[in-house]
C-alpha cells in the first residue's frame, strides 16, 4: 500500500484504521488525513494539543483531493533571550579541626639471621701498582757457622789441629754455641782465644808462635745463617689501604723467630701473615701463620717487636712457600715496614 506525507497533511489509503490508534501512522498534532476503508471515507485532525477530531462522517462521498498550495513562507526565527545573571557563589565553611594521630604500631620481632653465604671466589689479581719508596736497610745478619773442618793433610814440622769454629763478640760462647777446639776473638781485647774442650779452659793464642795454616775446610753449608724478609706499605699520604698488600716468596728452607714493624708516624696498624705452598696459591686466612694480635702490630707508636713467636702455629716454611701480608686495620699510618726475621735450616 502507498504512503505519501506532506508538511502538515497525511493521506492514508491503507484499509485498517490508523488515524486515532497507536503506531507509526498515528495522527500527530496540527495533522489532518483522508482515510479510506472500503467504500467509507472520512477525514481526521488532530490539534496542538493532541485533541481527535472527524472532520467528516463516513460515508460521505468527497471529491478529488485537490493540488496542494503553495507552502507558505516560513517565518523568521525569534530572538534568543539574554541569558540570565550567573549567582553569587555562596560562602566557604569553615574547615573542621585536624583529628588526632593514631597511636603508632608495635615495633615488630627481628626476623632471624639467614645462614651466610659461600666465599665468592677471589678476583684476579690486579695490575702491579708503582713501586714504592726504597724501604729501610735491614739489620745486618748475625755470621752464620763455620763449615766443618776439612780433612787434615800429613803433618807438617809444626801442624797443628785444625779449629772447629770461629766466632768473635765482647762475651765468651757459652752452652750449646761451645764447641771444642773453636776460636774466639775478643773485639774489647783484640785478642784471640782457643778453647780447650778436656781442660774447659780458654788459651790466649795472641802471643804464641803461630804455626803453618793448615787446608782450608770445605765450605759449610748455610744452615744457621740469619736474615730478614722486608715488605713496604704506602699509602701515598693516606692511610695504608687494607687487604693483601704483597705476597713473599721463601726462596730455601728457613724457620721464623721474629718481626719488627716500623711506621712513619704514630698510629696502629695490623698485619696478617698467610703461608701456603705454590701448588694451593693464593693463600687464604685459612692458612694464617699465627692468631690475634701475635701477629705483626703496632698500636699508637711508632714501632714495634718481638723476638719470640715460638707461639705461632706456621714458624716453618719451605723452600717455595708463599706468603700473603694482608693489612687488617690501620689508623693514620700512611707508610710503613714490616720485617720477618728467619734463620736458614
Amino acid at each position: 500500500m502507498a504512503l505519501q506525507e506532506d508538511k502538515h497533511i497525511k493521506r492514508i489509503t491503507e484499509e485498517k484504521s490508523v488515524l486515532s490508534g497507536a503506531g507509526p501512522d498515528r495522527l500527530k498534532k496540527n495533522q489532518i488525513a483522508l482515510q479510506k476503508d472500503g467504500s467509507d471515507r472520512r477525514m481526521a485532525f488532530r490539534d496542538e494539543l493532541g485533541n481527535y477530531y472527524e472532520v467528516a462522517n463516513r460515508g460521505e462521498v468527497f471529491g478529488p483531493t485537490g493540488e496542494q498550495g503553495t507552502t507558505g513562507t516560513e517565518g523568521g526565527q525569534g530572538h534568543t533571550g539574554s541569558q540570565g545573571e550567573t549567582g553569587s557563589q555562596g560562602d566557604t565553611g569553615i574547615q573542621g579541626n585536624q583529628g588526632d594521630t593514631g597511636a603508632q604500631g608495635y615495633t615488630g620481632h627481628e626476623g632471624v639471621t639467614g645462614t651466610e653465604g659461600d666465599t665468592g671466589s677471589q678476583g684476579e689479581t690486579g695490575g702491579q701498582g708503582e713501586t714504592g719508596p726504597e724501604g729501610y736497610t735491614g739489620l745486618e745478619g748475625d755470621t752464620g757457622s763455620q763449615g766443618e773442618t776439612g780433612s787434615q793433610g800429613e803433618t807438617g814440622l809444626q801442624g797443628i789441629t785444625g779449629v772447629a769454629n770461629f766466632t768473635r763478640g765482647s762475651d765468651f760462647p757459652t752452652g750449646a754455641a761451645l764447641q771444642d777446639r773453636m776460636l774466639y776473638w775478643d773485639n774489647e781485647d783484640e785478642i784471640v782465644y782457643f778453647y780447650d774442650a778436656v781442660a774447659q779452659a780458654w788459651i790466649d793464642i795472641s802471643s804464641g808462635a803461630i804455626g803453618t795454616t793448615g787446608m782450608q775446610g770445605v765450605p759449610g753449608e748455610d744452615s744457621g745463617i740469619t736474615g730478614s724478609y722486608q715488605i713496604t706499605f704506602d699509602g701515598q699520604g693516606s692511610s695504608v689501604p687494607t687487604g693483601i698488600r704483597g705476597y713473599i716468596n721463601l726462596d730455601s728452607n728457613v724457620e721464623f723467630w721474629g718481626w719488627r714493624v716500623l711506621s712513619q708516624e704514630t698510629g696502629s696498624i695490623y698485619i696478617s701473615l698467610w703461608k701456603d705452598t705454590y701448588d694451593n696459591y693464593p693463600p687464604t686466612v685459612a692458612n694464617s701463620m699465627h692468631s690475634g694480635l701475635t701477629g705483626p702490630h703496632i698500636i699508637d707508636d711508632w714501632k714495634n717487636q718481638d723476638t719470640d713467636i715460638s707461639d705461632w702455629t706456621g714458624i716453618t716454611g719451605s723452600a717455595g712457600d708463599v706468603i700473603a701480608v694482608n693489612i687488617d686495620d690501620v689508623d693514620t699510618v700512611t707508610l710503613s715496614t714490616l720485617e720477618l726475621k728467619f734463620r736458614k735450616f
